[in-house]
């Protein structure tokens, strides 16, 4: 029956999603609200980016209607709400609205960085106030116990790192909405072997409501996510990737450092190309705050020159990561499977580069042969005048 419970949520999110996002459009377009165009944009049309505001109240609506209806029906057992995982979902959904706020204030009217970056700070500090915070890494780089001390303040950087990683990414449409979805499937799969009901079910109800999203999204382009979604999305997966890190009281059981170190491989792309981005801009004396067109999606457009291709490509990064991985940790340590993720990050920029400069190279030589065509018909022009 909970596999049962879990497959209604999926269905009654992405249900709804397809029904709001609609509404959404529509009311975008009756009041005007649409993302601004400028010279990082790639859109030239005005399109609504208030779409991620269905996102936490789709959320909550399906996560409470599906558990509430469980418990009327007498299946509520087996998902095992215990206290410490009800303040953990309870404080979730603060953290969540704390950021559904901000990011719509952001979207309408605009919030400068240092606001967006405290409400996130304040959001992230929820989860060690609920008693979930990162206690162990069961071995991987040699961690195992880690004290609440430090823990804490670790779970509460890595939040705000993995909720801007995610913001950053969106820069194409499907992008952040892709990764994301591949992730979920990944971590939601790993909750269902474990037995982990009510998480299993939350990735899964984010999962439905992005499936409408990204056909909105990619094949109609008419809505963005916004701040709001991309805010809330990191949040979520922050949360479920740190669950891996706790040493469960009942049990007295973490999950082992093979498990985290392939459930945080599912973020490989939007974290390791955050911090390229920030040493790059503190390289070129930058703040590492202010916005560039270094993320490796623009790398991709200048390769691909095409949206959707350059979109599929990182999808395909992504999988890749994710693939290799999951194969690496039958036969080598998680150590050296991060030593792998490195450098196929770094190969994968060198050939980026490489390939920038061959297009750019042929985009000049193009351009001069043009220029030469041009000037050869105008003599003639002027000789055919002349005669």
């Amino acid at each position: 029956m909970i596999h049962i419970y879990i497959i209604i949520a999926f269905v009654l999110a992405a249900l709804l999603s397809y029904f709001i996002l609609p509404r959404i459009i529509l009311i975008s377009y009756k009041k005007k609200l649409f993302d601004e165009i400028d010279e990082r944009k790639l859109h030239t049309s005005q399109i609504p980016r208030l779409g991620g505001a269905a996102f936490p109240l789709i959320v909550i609506l399906t996560l409470l209607f599906v558990t509430g209806i469980a418990f009327l029906c007498g299946n509520g057992v087996g998902f095992s709400v215990s206290l410490p995982i009800l303040l953990e979902f309870v404080f979730l959904l603060c953290g969540m609205m704390l950021l559904f706020m901000i990011g719509v204030a952001d979207d309408l009217i605009g919030v400068n960085y240092r606001s967006k970056l405290l409400g996130q700070i304040v959001a992230a500090c929820f989860f060690p106030l609920s008693g979930l915070y990162i206690s162990s890494l069961g071995g991987l780089l040699n961690i195992y116990e880690i004290p609440p001390y430090l823990g804490m303040p670790m779970t509460v950087f890595l939040v705000v790192y993995i909720t801007n990683a995610i913001n950053l990414i969106d820069g194409l449409n499907g992008l952040a909405s892709g990764i994301v979805s591949i992730a979920l499937i990944v971590i939601g799969v790993f909750f269902l072997i474990q037995e982990m009901w009510l998480y299993a079910m939350l990735s899964f109800i984010v999962l439905g409501l992005l499936i409408p999203f990204f056909y909105y999204n990619v094949f109609k382009q008419k809505l963005f996510m916004g701040d709001t979604g991309s805010m809330t999305l990191g949040y979520m997966i922050s949360f479920l990737m740190i669950h891996f890190c706790l040493e469960y009281p009942d049990t007295g059981v973490a999950a082992d450092k093979s498990t985290i170190a392939t459930v945080f491989s599912v973020m490989v792309v939007p974290c390791f190309d955050v911090i390229r981005v920030v040493l790059v801009r503190l390289r070129n004396k930058k703040s590492p705050f202010q916005p560039d067109r270094n993320h490796i999606h623009h790398k991709f457009l200048l390769v691909y020159h095409s949206p959707q291709k350059s979109m599929a490509a990182i999808l395909c990064v992504a999988l890749f990561f994710i693939g290799s991985n999951m194969l690496l940790d039958n036969y080598v340590s998680p150590h050296i499977m991060i030593i792998y993720d490195v450098v196929c990050w770094m190969g994968i920029h060198l050939w980026l580069n490489v390939r920038i400069q061959q297009s750019r190279t042929e985009m000049a030589v193009m351009t001069m042969k043009k220029k030469n065509c041009i000037g050869a018909n105008e003599s003639g022009e002027i000789l055919m005048a002349k005669r």
